[in-house]
């Protein structure tokens, strides 16, 4: 999980700062709807990165990358030299395509709204506080959804609540809800001991709004 998500921020700010138009970084809170919400007693837990091109003053489109999780679990296992504490974990990852419309604007504030096109893809993993042959790391994909979502939000910028020039760092407060098709996920409630990933797997439409806040580096501010 770890050089996962360390791969993933490497290649997502390298992505994002060559655009040279705006990037961020985001806390994400999520919650589950319909019959995703009744398989997951959990309130999902992650963070962004994306990146926004400038069309014009009123419009930008990018693309956001987020990875979150909403199950983790810690149990003794028993092996042949002796119990080791599993650590294993479900979550899933993001992709969406992003279109904004900056419907209004002064020098310290930009709302919009937004829409969303992507897809979230589940997996789990199993890792041993320490690796034995008995027991190495596991890691295993469930399924994909396929999304649109709908939102919308505003950036602040920083610098112009305290002076009348606008600087490049904003901060971006945001919702959107995601319709979700469906596909296959896991589950484990706190202190379940599972077997193998395969238990637990659950299959319903995903459905889901995020909440969203974070800071968006804007080079040029223009109003």
């Amino acid at each position: 999980m770890k050089t996962l998500v360390a791969l993933f921020a490497f290649v997502t700010l390298a992505i994002s700062i060559q655009a040279q138009n705006m990037w961020g970084f985001n806390a994400k809170v999520y919650q589950t709807k319909g019959d995703f919400n009744k398989n997951v007693e959990a309130v999902p837990v992650g963070f962004s990165f994306n990146f926004l091109r400038g069309v014009n003053e009123k419009f930008a489109i990018g693309a956001e990358l987020g990875i979150a999780m909403y199950a983790n679990n810690e149990y003794e296992y028993e092996t042949s030299s002796g119990p080791i504490t599993i650590f294993e974990e479900d979550c899933f990852w993001t992709f969406h395509g992003d279109f904004r419309y900056f419907f209004y604007r002064t020098p310290t504030l930009k709302a919009y709204l937004q829409a969303r096109l992507g897809l979230t893809t589940f997996f789990s993993s199993r890792t041993p506080e320490e690796e034995t042959p008995e027991f190495r790391e596991t890691f295993d994909f469930h399924g994909t959804a396929f999304n649109t979502g709908l939102g919308g939000g505003m950036l602040i910028n920083c610098k112009s609540l305290f002076k009348k020039q606008p600087g490049s760092l904003n901060l971006d407060l945001g919702v959107a809800l995601h319709s979700g098709s469906s596909t296959d996920y896991r589950y484990m409630g706190e202190g379940s001991q599972s077997v193998s990933l395969d238990d637990g797997i659950y299959q319903s439409v995903t459905n889901y709004i995020d909440y969203r806040i974070g800071f968006v580096f804007v080079p040029e501010w223009r109003d």
